[in-house]
C-alpha cells in the first residue's frame, strides 16, 4: 500500500478559495462584462415564441414549405444565442487555465513547498490541481443552476416589461 502525504488544512483552504474565487469571477465576467443580459433575455424570449409557433404549424399540420421558412427566420435567432453563449465561454477558460496552469502552482509552491505531492482524501485522494478542479466543476454546477433559476425569473420581468412597452 502507498503511504499518501496529507495536505494540510491551510493549503486545501486556499486552492478552495482560489477556486471559489475562479467561479464568481468568470460568473460575473459572464454577466457583467462580456454579454447584455437584457438583450439576451429578449432573444431568449423570442426564440421560446418562435418555438411555440413552430409547434403550433406542426399540430395544424403546416405544409413542409411553411414550416421550412418559420425555421429560416429562426436562423439568425440561433446563431445570435450560440454567440452569447461562446462569447461568455472564452474569458472564464482563459481564466480557469491561467489560474490552473500559472498562478495555483506557484501560490501551492509558495504555501507548501513540503508537500507538493501531498493529498486530501475527498471520494478518492486528490492533489492540489484535482482539488481546485473538483471545488470549480461543484461550485460551477451550482452556478449554473442559480444562474437559470435567476435567468427565469428575469425573463418574467422583462416579458412584463415588453407588455407594457407594447
Amino acid at each position: 500500500m502507498i503511504d499518501l502525504v496529507v495536505m494540510p488544512l491551510y493549503a486545501e483552504l486556499v486552492v478552495i478559495a482560489i477556486g471559489v474565487l475562479d467561479v464568481i469571477v468568470s460568473i460575473y465576467l459572464q454577466r457583467k462584462v462580456f454579454i447584455d443580459e437584457e438583450k439576451m433575455y429578449r432573444s431568449q424570449m423570442k426564440m421560446k415564441k418562435f418555438q411555440s409557433d413552430m409547434k403550433e404549424m406542426v399540430k395544424n399540420k403546416a405544409s413542409q414549405e411553411e414550416l421550412m421558412n418559420k425555421q429560416k427566420e429562426m436562423m439568425p435567432l440561433m446563431s445570435e444565442n450560440m454567440s452569447f453563449s461562446i462569447k461568455s465561454a472564452i474569458p472564464s477558460l482563459i481564466l480557469f487555465f491561467a489560474i490552473y496552469d500559472l498562478i495555483l502552482p506557484y501560490i501551492y509552491k509558495a504555501i507548501a513547498p513540503n508537500y507538493i505531492d501531498a493529498t486530501v482524501y475527498f471520494i478518492m485522494p486528490l492533489n492540489y490541481h484535482t482539488l481546485f478542479w473538483a471545488t470549480i466543476l461543484i461550485l460551477g454546477i451550482v452556478g449554473a443552476i442559480y444562474m437559470a433559476i435567476r435567468d427565469r425569473k428575469n425573463i418574467k420581468k422583462l416579458a412584463e416589461k415588453v407588455e407594457k412597452e407594447i
